[in-house]
């Protein structure tokens, strides 16, 4: 029933009744304005919910404590406020959450990560939260993708993200107010596919057990406050199709071995930087490379041929 026209829920409160608490999963994507009905907590069998990019307001009811058996509950897009409400604590089984693109406020519970214990994906981009990431989360073993994007969170990144969560592939924390050095722990993080830390205050150089990170495709950096050179580590991560490190403060030449060495790489944006010398040849060798900046450095020489085509 998603993606229609309809301006609520079902407004016979019989669809709710005892016959249909069997249903186990409820997509109404797109659809709705309002409130979530009380109604909606008596389908009890309920796995998977999705009100996500609709116009919904108000709370999330208390008595969605009923709905025990949900394993994915997805929220994104909607117009709730306020902090989180804890009965969401009360749902053990949840292993997806997605409650971003709405205005919650205040800090991120620690509940989260003490009672949520089964969670894979947690959701929680475009809001208002402000404060550090809870250390609870450090309990969520099961965790695999994490997105903060765009909030008000503030602090260092903590040690247990690399020591506690083994099974992290993707960790976005754009545009927040991070800051400090990246921790030596995340160079355990083996499944990394994802890493984005950018549009916020990181500062040091580029590790170089970044290269440990094998199997990263996505590294965004931009707009914080690196320094140096580019660690020749980097020329481990094959599978790379995208690397944007501009507006930091990165020094020295480009390396040859982003043409030679990153097959992959599909997306390159080194702009603003105090990149020198010459712009190397061998990225004419990335096959597929179909996105280069090099705006606002200090570069010299030629523009080679390659780049005419």
């Amino acid at each position: 029933m998603s993606r229609n026209s309809l301006t609520g829920f079902f407004g016979n409160a019989n669809y709710y009744n005892t016959a249909n608490s069997s249903i186990q999963s409820l997509s109404l994507d797109g659809n709705i304005v309002g409130e979530i009905p009380d109604q909606l907590c008596n389908l009890t069998s309920l796995t998977s919910l999705f009100l996500s990019n609709n116009h919904l307001t108000g709370k999330i009811p208390p008595c969605f404590e009923n709905l025990q058996q949900l394993s994915a509950l997805h929220l994104s897009g909607n117009k709730f406020n306020g902090e989180l409400p804890s009965v969401l604590k009360t749902l053990k089984l949840l292993w997806e959450l997605d409650l971003s693109g709405n205005n919650f406020t205040g800090n991120i519970p620690e509940w989260i990560g003490e009672e949520l214990s089964e969670l894979s994906t947690l959701y929680l981009q475009s809001n208002n939260f402000n404060g550090a990431i809870p250390s609870s989360f450090k309990n969520l073993k099961l965790l695999a993708s994490l997105d903060l994007t765009r909030n008000h969170l503030t602090g260092t990144l903590p040690d247990w993200i690399g020591e506690e969560l083994p099974d992290l592939y993707s960790l976005r924390l754009q545009s927040n107010k991070f800051y400090g050095a990246l921790p030596s722990s995340l160079k355990n993080l083996k499944s990394l596919v994802n890493l984005d830390l950018s549009k916020n205050e990181f500062s040091g150089t580029i590790p170089d057990w970044i290269g440990k990170l094998s199997d990263l495709s996505l590294l965004i950096l931009q707009v914080n406050n690196f320094h140096g050179e580019l660690p020749a580590t980097m020329k481990n991560l094959k599978y790379l199709t995208t690397l944007h490190l501009g507006w930091n403060q990165f020094t020295g030449t480009i390396p040859e071995w982003i043409g030679e060495e990153l097959p992959e790489l599909l997306e390159l944006r080194l702009q603003s930087n105090n990149f020198s010398g010459n712009i190397p040849v061998q990225l004419c060798k990335s096959p597929l490379l179909r996105q280069l900046a090099l705006a606002n450095n200090s570069l010299t020489g030629y523009i080679p041929d390659c780049f005419a085509n």
